[in-house]
């Protein structure tokens, strides 16, 4: 990273105002005879012309640092736009009303190269890409796919009999730890070009197969496990580390061979003394570590002590971010160059990191500017196990405080911020209406902790799933469910939502654990307009794990979950009929990755299982 810091001192945020179109105007034909006829018109144009201004007037105010919400507060679902600001003339995210984080107490704090700035700025701009454009590899490369996070999902499968069956499975390593298990566990696969094959050590047998599809797994045992897709076996040595992952780790989408690795949770289980927990990076050429960041104590800029990196790194054009379980959030760049002739990866820059931290009326550190006004200490953390998703020059994610927050990846400032009622550290989705539009969607969903963790879970909460417009944080449709927690699994939503597809384009499907009862799991499948429920099923177990798709190359959809009771349901993704069911060794306690006709998943008795579909 290139930046420089006095351009950073010096920069200041600034406010950009939504850009309006203005009518044209036309000539006006000037004709004697009919003047007596225009006369009434031009008294109506004027009138409608000075109301037009005094109503851009409106439009054009910015969210004052001291508002309050005089209007419903969000989660409200705004059916009716009667007393809101017009959002048709937006064409980037921008606070309103409903959104300011003023109104809910945010204040945000940068750190640049280990020192406070006011302001930040990059010198090369961000912008993420469109889910097609992320990776140059073939695969799933990172958690849910893309910078989407829309989906587990690569290629398309032949399904003729729509029978499915256990194509092998591999056992990791044993270790003994107790700690949380709240990850997302998602495998990665990724099937190598030749080229990059050639610079890599291989296991005697892989290395000369023409085209090598790779399985990789961060195992809690503390190893990076690679398999062969095709029959399960090593195709490599595994990569020690010290601590434990219970998240997805993230390959380089410029097709280099580097690996990104966060991790939660040390040897021990503790959380809270943050030892040897890091964001590492290996390169896949050696199996060595190039860099990590982190610390042997707790991070000084946290207000939260836990410093694990829970969520899968979101890496593009040589930017990592990652937003961290101590309520951080990270930026860096390591100047990373591959040499395919040589085989060789080179780190040109000393990363400065550049950190985002905030605090709100909900957080434990909150303290209100008025002298006069109570200060109301909250007692909820920041942080999330979440993994960020991106949108052109914007990150979003959900965090433990409650909120959906909007951050401006180019001057890591927050643009705005959703109350989302509930703790939100789940993945968030985006959506977006193709590239000649600029309208983009945000789906959320809340959920809760383990009963056994806080005995009041043990009762009814509610949990929300909502689609949210991307460019101004209002919130279009919600959904509401009465859930209660247990020991295996939190309640509400299952880690993150599936974005349909192809035949599935108009659905999402997401579900919700703990309805009715702590072991209760509905999968539903609403359609995306207006959150009206296509098909729901509901079964007896907790879940752990999120919806995937397979397509067959018609474009036909279908539904893949499974579950902590050690099935595997095989859904028509319009009609929600079963088409199979698969009984497996274990619970699934991962997210699915699918490769065309197979499908890969870890189990709670540290098994990794692969189902093809035929």
């Amino acid at each position: 990273m290139n930046d420089s810091k006095s351009k950073n001192m010096a920069k200041r945020n600034r406010s950009k105002k939504p850009v309006y179109y203005k009518p044209t105007k036309k000539p006006i034909k000037k004709r004697y005879f009919l003047l007596v006829l225009l006369i009434p018109v031009v008294i109506a144009g004027l009138w409608l012309i000075v109301r037009a201004r005094t109503q851009l007037a409106v439009i054009s105010e910015s969210p004052s640092s001291e508002a309050v919400m005089a209007v419903p507060p969000t989660p409200a679902v705004l059916s009716d736009d009667t007393g809101y600001v017009e959002e048709a003339f937006v064409t980037e995210p921008t606070a309103f009303a409903y959104s300011d984080p003023a109104n809910f107490g945010f204040k945000t704090y940068l750190m640049f190269a280990g020192e406070a700035v006011d302001s930040y700025e990059r010198d090369k701009v961000l912008r993420f890409p469109s889910t097609d454009a992320y990776t140059e590899l073939s695969g799933v490369t990172t958690y849910r796919g893309n910078n989407y996070r829309s989906s587990g999902t690569y290629g398309s499968a032949r399904i003729t009999d729509k029978t499915l069956s256990i194509l092998w499975t591999h056992n990791l390593p044993e270790f003994a730890l107790t700690g949380p298990e709240d990850g997302t566990a998602q495998p990665l696969i990724v099937q190598w070009p030749a080229d990059i094959m050639a610079d890599m050590s291989f296991k005697t047998g892989k290395k000369d197969k023409v085209q090598l599809t790779e399985v990789i797994f961060a195992d809690k045992s503390g190893n990076i496990i690679f398999l062969d897709l095709e029959d399960g076996d090593y195709s490599r040595t595994p990569i020690p580390t010290i601590a434990y992952t219970e998240g997805t780790p993230t390959l380089d989408p410029r097709g280099i061979p580097l690996l990104y690795v966060g991790q939660s949770v040390q040897e021990d289980g503790d959380t809270t003394r943050s030892r040897y927990q890091y964001l590492y990076v290996f390169d896949l050429t050696t199996g060595k570590q190039v860099y990590r960041f982190g610390s042997s104590s707790i991070e000084p800029f946290a207000n939260n002590e836990w410093q694990g990196y829970t969520g899968s790194p979101l890496v593009y054009d040589d930017q990592i971010l990652i937003e961290a379980e101590s309520g951080i959030l990270y930026s860096y760049a390591i100047g990373a160059e591959f040499d395919k002739e040589k085989g060789e990866i080179y780190i040109t820059e000393e990363p400065s990191l550049v950190k985002y931290k905030y605090e709100n009326q909900v957080t434990g550190y909150f303290v209100s500017d008025d002298p006069e006004a109570e200060s109301t200490t909250g007692k909820m953390a920041s942080g999330t196990t979440g993994s960020l998703a991106g949108y052109k020059e914007y990150a979003f994610f959900s965090d433990r405080s409650g909120f959906l927050q909007c951050i401006n990846v180019n001057d890591m400032s927050l643009v705005y911020a959703v109350d989302i009622k509930g703790g939100g550290d789940a993945t968030v989705n985006i959506e977006d209406e193709g590239a000649d539009s600029n309208t983009f969607f945000v789906y959320s969903g809340t959920r809760f902790g383990y009963s056994g963790a806080d005995e009041s879970l043990s009762e009814t909460n509610t949990a929300y799933f909502r689609k949210i417009e991307g460019l101004t944080g209002k919130v279009l449709w919600e959904k509401a469910y009465d859930v209660v927690a247990g020991d295996d699994c939190r309640a509400g939503l299952a880690e993150t939502a599936l974005i349909g597809e192809n035949s599935l384009s108009r659905y999402i499907y997401y579900a919700v654990v703990g309805e009715q009862s702590a072991d209760n799991t509905t999968l539903y499948c609403v359609n995306k307009s207006d959150g009206e429920i296509i098909w729901q099923y509901q079964i007896a177990s907790g879940f752990k794990s999120v919806p995937t798709a397979m397509y067959d190359k018609s474009g036909n959809g279908y539904v893949i979950m499974g579950d902590l009771s050690g099935d595997i349901y095989f859904f028509d993704g319009t009609t929600g009929e079963i088409i199979g069911r698969l009984a497996l060794e274990a619970g699934v306690d991962g997210s699915p990755a699918v490769f065309n006709n197979k499908i890969v998943m870890h189990l709670n008795n540290d098994t990794l299982v692969c189902v093809k579909v035929e």
